[in-house]
């Protein structure tokens, strides 16, 4: 499973108790459970690759359009073409 949060893949691999981890949630432990068990395997993905973070970042133009395309999505003038 990819994701975007270093310190998440770092906390679901090795589970270290500080005073910032302590609330963490239930979901949490239980991905380190099933990271621990190799059920699953977390690997880092930039912002560039993840297509859901169009909706909720700013982007350079080249990289938006990239995601725009992974998203099937057109512009207003193709659509009326």
């Amino acid at each position: 499973m990819y994701c975007g949060n270093m310190s998440i893949i770092k906390f679901a691999k090795n589970l270290v108790f500080h005073d910032r981890s302590r609330h963490k949630g239930v979901c949490f432990y239980f991905l380190h459970d099933i990271c621990k068990d190799k059920v699953i395997d977390m690997g880092y993905c930039r912002s560039g690759y993840q297509i859901a973070h169009i909706m909720s970042k700013t982007f350079k133009l080249l990289i938006f359009k990239k995601l725009r395309s992974s998203l099937a999505l057109i512009t207003m003038k193709e659509f009326y073409n």
